[in-house]
């Protein structure tokens, strides 16, 4: 098998990296983070409690081994039971890694089809609806909390056609994925759901690719799971014991956190069509881990790559392969990139298994980014923020029978823009 590779020029940055990679090597950042010691983050005991209870990620994996046996005996009973299409309903940390191994796997060979839903876009429903057939699926629900208001939907909306269609056991075409206590596993098991899965609770939403959010989608996407976690778990010892520079997630994390610093901010994405399905994933760990209290660092994904020239000094970038693929290797972008001294991190995927070193690593970085910035990277006030609004403008129209009527912000024809308060 072909091995990947690290190659990182640290360009314009270099004073602040230096220092920044001092700082970093000195407080043992990564080694502690690698060891749950909350305190490396803040010595208020309120705060440490809380970042405590979301560090499960680091070793994620080497937990998950024992669960692989289990997720693959159910994957057989799942196929003995003449099941040919699986669709997964989640939202953010709970859709992105499935949907990565969706565009990267496909799905298992024993299955029509591998699916995966985080829209409630009914044309998007209906359609994936048509795609399969209900009576052979198998519907994964995967909600960390077990109140997704758009996952719950669209299992109602699910549980709905087969009632229609004359399914007796519905509870047969079931799955979930959830943390211990949520609404979610009482209903699954009050329905005799097929399988409950129950996640380590310590683990938050978008550091859970490497968790049973990860593996049980992923066995029928089909991933090979005991390869994945086995490289992720190689991952976790080598950020355990390689110190300084020599530690990836501790040289990148400076790097980007140097970068910042100096306002090069635009974390910019040049990836190869095998390596693509990555950087969504990457995006919503870095974008929503690390932009709080007017800070972050701003990933660009998908964007026309363009001339070094056409680049501001606000850039820096990632170069994304798989080692031997038929792939423009920028080399010449890279060169002139190179010698505008802007910071430059390229990464070969040896195959499609060092997906799982990818996800501990960039997990990894962006804590130790959140580190140096003096954040949370843990927490998201402003997802929760969001969810607690929508939450109350839904029980404001089941009490009233309406939505709370606002002045427009802005109007453009027929559309208009509404915030509410």
């Amino acid at each position: 098998m072909k091995q990947g590779s690290l190659q990182i020029k640290i360009g314009a940055v270099d004073a602040a990296y230096k220092r920044a990679l001092k700082k970093g090597a000195k407080a043992s950042v990564v080694q502690r983070i690698m060891a749950r010691e909350a305190g490396v983050y803040t010595s208020d005991r309120k705060l440490k409690k809380l970042i405590a209870g979301r560090l499960g990620w680091v070793d994620s994996a080497t937990r998950m081994k024992r669960h692989i046996s289990a997720i693959e005996k159910f994957g057989k009973s799942v196929f003995a039971d003449r099941i040919k299409h699986v669709v997964l309903m989640g939202m953010g940390g709970s859709s992105l890694c499935p949907e990565l191994f969706k565009l990267v796997h496909g799905k298992h060979p024993r299955l029509k089809s591998f699916n995966v839903i985080d829209s409630t876009d009914p044309a998007a429903i209906r359609s994936l609806t048509r795609k399969i057939e209900p009576k052979r699926t198998l519907f994964i629900v995967a909600s960390k909390s077990g109140g997704t208001v758009e996952t719950r939907s669209q299992e109602a909306y699910f549980i709905g056609v087969l009632k229609k269609l004359g399914v007796k056991n519905i509870g047969r075409h079931f799955a979930v994925i959830t943390d211990s206590g949520s609404a979610l596993q009482e209903f699954a098991r009050k329905h005799k759901y097929r399988k409950v899965f129950v996640n380590p609770s310590d683990i938050g939403g978008r550091y859970s690719a490497l968790s049973l959010f990860g593996l049980v989608p992923g066995f029928f996407a089909g991933v090979d799971i005991r390869a994945f976690i086995d490289d992720a778990v190689a991952m976790q010892k080598l950020l355990v014991e390689r110190e300084g520079e020599a530690n990836p997630a501790l040289a990148i994390g400076a790097l980007l956190y140097a970068a910042t610093k100096e306002g090069r901010d635009k974390l910019t994405f040049i990836a190869s069509k095998k390596t693509a399905p990555l950087v969504p994933w990457i995006e919503q760990l870095v974008a929503e881990s690390t932009g709080k209290k007017k800070k972050g660092v701003i990933p660009i994904d998908n964007e026309p790559v363009g001339k070094a020239a056409q680049y501001t000094k606000d850039r820096m970038f990632v170069f994304l392969r798989m080692t031997g693929e038929k792939a423009p290797d920028y080399k010449k972008l890279k060169a002139a990139l190179g010698a505008k001294q802007f910071p430059i991190v390229e990464i070969s995927l040896g195959s499609a298994a060092e997906l799982g070193r990818q996800f501990l690593l960039w997990e990894a970085i962006t804590a130790v980014v959140g580190w140096y910035l003096g954040i949370n990277p843990f927490d998201e006030p402003n997802v929760t923020e969001s969810k607690n609004n929508t939450k109350a403008i839904l029980a404001a129209f089941e009490r009233s029978g309406k939505f709370p009527q606002q002045v427009p912000h802005s109007s453009w024809g027929k559309l208009s823009l509404v915030g509410y308060d």
